[in-house]
């Protein structure tokens, strides 16, 4: 089989390690041949599997990590909401009943409902992306 340029390209994970498509990227069709080579080119072969090896568990590992904080990103987002719900229910307690306008009572409890309406869609729509409990 003939050598064309396309096989002769420089693999873009050298020229950019965080390019976007790297898992498209495949191996030319002579690095994984058997044809009789010498020793520097065969020594070569190993160096370019241990570094595609290499990057791929890298990659691998990044993807892993990610996962996790996406997880705990998630249950952030919950506990702001939570907290959010806790501010506007201690700004109505901290204002005494005869003190307090109807107003900032209707106000005060339709933002309570608001953060806890958000943090339970939260809540459930995380779980069902996990297919887990959010908080275990």
């Amino acid at each position: 089989k003939d050598i064309t340029d396309d096989d002769l390209k420089v693999v873009g994970d050298i020229t950019d390690e965080r390019r976007f498509g790297q898992r498209s990227d495949a191996l030319p069709w002579f690095w994984p041949s058997e044809i009789s080579i010498t020793q520097v080119v065969h020594e070569c072969r190993n160096v370019f599997y241990r570094v595609s090896w290499l990057r791929a568990k890298a990659r691998a590992s990044r993807w892993s990590e990610e996962f996790r904080l996406v997880g705990l990103e998630m249950e952030w987002t919950v506990n702001w909401f939570r907290c959010k719900e806790k501010e506007w229910k201690k700004r109505l307690g901290d204002v005494e009943d005869e003190e307090r306008p109807p107003g900032l009572d209707c106000y005060c409890h339709k933002q309570m409902a608001l953060w806890a309406s958000l943090a339970d869609q939260a809540e459930i729509k995380f779980s069902s992306l996990l297919d887990r409990p959010l908080f275990s």
